[in-house]
């Protein structure tokens, strides 16, 4: 073509980027060209116009950029006259065909795209603690990745539990493997995929979707939600700063046995430099009470282990509760079964559907449709089971927990921090403790611990004897209502 129309060619650019746009590193390279040698540049000739943009709109001022240049645009095997009015449309016409049939196919792919994500394939490149893999169909499948997927489940379970901000994770050396940087750690935690979902977003008329996917969760959908909660409250949850002194955990929950006044604690220091705490009076009050730390210590390990019932008694005051929480709450697992009969039925709905969609029945369009309405159905019934699931899974971890912090208060209390151990106090404690000698008074304590301490102790008392139903001893537990709460008696057939 240059030979032919005496056009001497002083540089060729060769090119595999799609032209859907102009940022392509040949053609910068080329512009860069023409822009610096614009004396030496008359024309930048394309094998086919497709080839030279697949945008309408960019084609068109990319030709009008480089016209100012003085340099001329057009194809060898489509040669134009752009001096000529009548040959513009023989310009448009190839660039507009390239421009729809760009369009034509990008759409394909957004179809195809959403159509994997509807089969619950998570098919973009994987998060963090997952790999792109294929099934055994060949079809895009992301699994666990079995380096960082345990790390990225510790994270959202230790980011629920409501302890740690996002900064504090960053800076703990147990996720720095992750290699997370502020942004990535806080789309992270906002991501669904992590609990077994795949989203779909919002095209055309179609809203956006969150559906269960193919691939294994890292967490469950309890734990994600919690998670969202602690991001969205962070500010309005957050925990208001508290001076606590680990010399000193009792203060505040003491009071002087001598004029009643609340105790305070300091330290001195002995020649030798070693330091003494001590809790103390206020010597400006005329009140020289004054005694060491670790006698009330001691003194609060003796009531403790006064609190502290045989463990078969406490199971025994376990399996009362839970009975008793079981009766009260039949409408959870009526609520419950009716959940899972409606999952199944809309399983058997969707399976009925499909096998419709493959003999032809219903038209494709259709039972895309329904297909959809039945997901968006079972997702919400999904959410409510896994809540039924998780409040019944709360349930039996309380009074586990419950049982064992009650079976084991020494030991909790001198291993716990500060604040733990003014959060137990508080729990227990409806006045400020008084020693008198090597030991407390017996203190008032709050009501709802009073009701189980009570009841356990009834328990001890009676004993159980062999085969004896548990139904005779639950009329111990106290009942709901008003504090302080009546006994009640729960009558099993």
């Amino acid at each position: 073509f240059c030979e032919s129309n005496q056009i001497t060619v002083v540089r060729e650019f060769e090119e595999d980027h799609s032209a859907k746009n102009f940022d392509r590193p040949e053609f910068n390279r080329l512009l860069h060209y023409v822009t610096t040698k614009r004396k030496e540049v008359d024309f930048v000739l394309v094998s086919q116009w497709d080839r030279f943009a697949r945008n309408l709109l960019e084609a068109l001022s990319m030709i009008q950029t480089l016209d100012n240049l003085g340099v001329e645009v057009n194809s060898t095997s489509n040669p134009i006259d752009p001096k000529d009015p009548y040959q513009f449309l023989a310009q448009i016409l190839p660039l507009a065909m390239a421009d729809g049939e760009n369009r034509i196919k990008s759409d394909r792919v957004i179809v195809g795209m959403r159509q994997g994500l509807k089969d619950g394939r998570f098919n973009n490149k994987a998060p963090k603690g997952y790999i792109n893999t294929r099934d055994e169909e060949g079809k895009p499948l992301i699994q666990p990745d079995p380096v960082f997927a345990p790390l990225v489940a510790e994270l959202f379970e230790e980011y629920a539990k409501g302890h740690l901000s996002q900064r504090q994770l960053l800076k703990g050396a147990r996720f720095k493997d992750l290699e997370l940087s502020k942004s990535t750690l806080s789309r992270m935690l906002r991501n669904p995929t992590y609990a077994g979902k795949v989203f779909i977003p919002a095209y055309r008329d179609e809203p956006d979707q969150l559906i269960t996917g193919r691939h294994q969760a890292l967490i469950s959908w309890a734990t994600f939600q919690k998670v969202q909660n602690h991001i969205s409250g962070r500010n309005r949850n957050k925990e208001k700063p508290c001076a606590l002194d680990n010399s000193f955990p009792l203060r505040g929950y003491l009071k002087c046995p001598t004029c009643g006044k609340n105790l305070t604690g300091s330290r001195s220091k002995s020649k030798t430099g070693k330091h003494y705490f001590y809790y103390h009076c206020n010597t400006r009050l005329g009140c020289n009470h004054r005694r060491s730390v670790h006698e009330y210590e001691s003194a609060l390990h003796e009531l403790l282990l006064d609190f502290q019932p045989p463990k078969e008694v406490v199971e025994v005051f376990r399996m009362i509760l839970k009975g008793h929480f079981e009766e009260q709450d039949e409408n959870h697992f009526k609520q419950k079964a009716k959940l899972e009969k409606e999952l199944t039925d809309l399983g058997k709905k969707k399976e009925r559907m499909i096998e419709k969609l493959i003999t032809g029945v219903l038209d494709d369009h259709i039972i895309q449709r329904a297909v959809e309405k039945i997901d968006c159905a079972s997702l919400e019934k999904e959410m409510l089971l896994q809540k039924l699931n998780s409040e019944e899974t709360g349930m039996t971890e309380f009074l586990r927990f419950g049982t064992t912090l009650i079976t084991h208060l020494g030991q909790f209390y001198s291993k716990a921090t500060p604040k733990a151990k003014r959060q137990l106090l508080s729990s227990i404690l409806a006045e400020k403790l008084e020693l008198r000698g090597k030991k407390y008074r017996t203190p008032k304590l709050k009501p709802g611990f009073n009701h189980i301490y009570m009841s356990i102790r009834k328990l001890q008392e009676k004993g159980m004897k062999k085969g004896e139903p548990i139904s005779e001893l639950s009329r111990l537990v106290p009942g709901a209502g008003l504090e302080p709460a009546r006994p009640i008696r729960i009558n099993r057939v």
